[in-house]
């Protein structure tokens, strides 16, 4: 099982609204949100935290105040209390995605724009860099494909950069068949789970659906 939620950010903040999602969250995450200085990355982080809550509402039946997250020594979360429900989220700018399983799973989301190509050469492998530099069109692309399908599995394995870059290829065959990539509104998300050649379900909610549901399955 694997399931992918997509959600537009738009980076103007509705103070109402805002403080009314607020709510809903801890006070220790409430806090860490008003720390951001730009009114877009709190809203990232605000809204990335309420989907994962809806969606976790939806699939387990539980209550908002039931939900308690931990995080392992690297970093990346989970739920507390539960052995065969994994998320994972991921946002960049005015976009944010959770994937969730019933096995563990990473994702990552890119907008596609100039490639910085110095990265792709300190971090990628000698085959990743050469899948990107061979495309006569879609270098960009490529970049952000390799880039959003490394993070995805660091995320999948939970070590995060405490596994170097350059140590992995996501285009060996021990590790590809696990990663779906797609491209909507011209953003690449990758997806790494233990399944393998998987078709990656792409669920798109707006802002306004999500609060909706806010309103029905948080209140």
């Amino acid at each position: 099982m694997i399931q992918c939620y997509y959600t537009k950010i738009s980076p103007a903040i509705v103070a109402d609204k805002f403080e009314w999602l607020m709510s809903f969250l801890p006070k220790e995450k409430q806090k860490q949100i008003t720390l951001f200085q730009n009114d877009i990355d709190k809203k990232l982080s605000l809204y990335s935290d309420i989907l994962v809550r809806l969606i976790t509402i939806k699939t387990l039946n539980i209550c908002n105040k039931k939900i308690v997250f931990g995080k392992n020594q690297y970093g990346k979360p989970f739920l507390l209390g539960t052995h065969d429900f994994s998320f994972n989220l991921s946002h960049t700018r005015e976009a944010v995605i959770v994937a969730i399983s019933d096995k563990p799973i990473g994702a990552d989301i890119e907008k596609t724009r100039d490639a910085p190509l110095d990265i792709a050469n300190r971090f990628f492998t000698i085959n990743e860099q050469k899948y990107i530099k061979q495309a006569s069109t879609n270098v960009d692309k490529r970049f952000y494909e390799i880039w959003t399908r490394k993070e995805a599995y660091i995320k999948y394995i939970g070590k995060g950069l405490a596994i170097p870059l350059p140590s992995f290829d996501v285009l060996e065959p021990d590790i590809s068949p696990h990663i779906e990539t797609i491209t909507t509104d011209n953003y690449l998300i990758s997806v790494c789970s233990e399944y393998v050649n998987y078709r990656l379900p792409l669920v798109e909610l707006s802002e306004s659906m999500m609060e909706s549901l806010a309103e029905k399955l948080l209140s």
